[in-house]
């Protein structure tokens, strides 16, 4: 089974008439500050590369215990507001799709940085406060959302049937810093076809340091999928060894006397970390 979604435009609200600052709720105010401050870090996040490590589970029921099938590396780097795929020491990103690289089992896209820029920087997510609260065991501010299956671009694909659906979930924000600590998706509508019953994510965020700059990046996720038959599957997604991806570009002449000619321009990869392997 797979399952991914795409990047869109958002809006959080519009009034009827305008409104002064003091007639909008404190929930609404502070909604805004927490969107202001997510698009800001989401806007200083460069093109960067993490290895994901997912470990795979899976059981035949509710009540029996998770066993573990696989684990698997892979190379996932956001360039230019996609998502892209490599194995671990290829020096380039291709246009890989999950799916192809990997196509049996659960695999997910999104958890790296689609889904958090479908919510804050897209058009369609509606917005309910749900209170103060402790998380991390410091204080926090949750808020849930939803987005209709017009606008959600999640896409599930399983039993050969593929389908859009609408999401919803919460995310928790520091009080101090308003800073993005966790976020949850949730498919909801689930057509029948694709034999699931639930299909539930969350990631995790924490400050990471990059080129001696720090971004609030993703430091683990977990997708969760419970199919009609009773069956769970669950992918625990680790991103590690987070570093900038760019390249170089060299400008070779020709060294044979009275040749003026540039020679081919070279693009590699810089910036490369040892990866562990399997």
């Amino acid at each position: 089974m797979q399952c991914g979604i795409a990047q869109i435009a958002f809006v959080v609200c519009v009034a009827a008439q305008p409104l002064v600052c003091g007639e909008l709720p404190s929930e609404v105010l502070l909604l805004s500050r927490v969107r202001r401050q997510a698009v800001h870090d989401l806007s200083r996040i460069p093109n960067y590369t993490c290895l994901e490590t997912v470990e795979r589970s899976g059981a035949l029921s509710l009540k029996s215990a998770l066993q573990q099938q696989d684990l698997v590396r892979i190379e996932v780097a956001e360039v230019n507001y996609h998502e892209l795929f490599a194995w671990p020491g290829e020096k380039n990103f291709g246009n890989h799709r999950i799916q192809e690289m990997i196509p049996s089992g659960l695999t997910s896209s999104g958890e790296f940085m689609e889904h958090v820029r479908s919510v804050f920087e897209g058009g369609a997510a509606s917005f309910h406060f749900s209170g103060n609260i402790m998380h991390r065991g410091r204080p926090a501010i949750r808020y849930d959302y939803s987005i209709g299956e017009s606008f959600s671009g999640y896409r599930m694909t399983a039993e050969g049937y593929s389908a859009i659906v609408a999401i919803r979930g919460s995310f928790w924000a520091s009080a101090e810093s308003l800073a993005l600590e966790r976020l949850t998706v949730e498919a909801v509508e689930i057509p029948p076809q694709l034999g699931v019953l639930s299909a539930l994510t969350i990631i995790d965020y924490a400050p990471v340091t990059i080129n001696e700059r720090q971004y609030v990046l993703p430091q683990s996720a977990l997708v969760s999928v419970r199919k009609l038959n009773g069956s769970v599957k669950r992918n625990t997604v680790v991103f590690t060894h987070c570093r900038e991806y760019r390249t170089e570009s060299i400008l070779r002449f020709e060294s044979a006397e009275g040749s003026t000619l540039p020679g081919p321009l070279e693009t590699t990869a810089i910036d490369e970390l040892p990866i562990p392997k399997v």
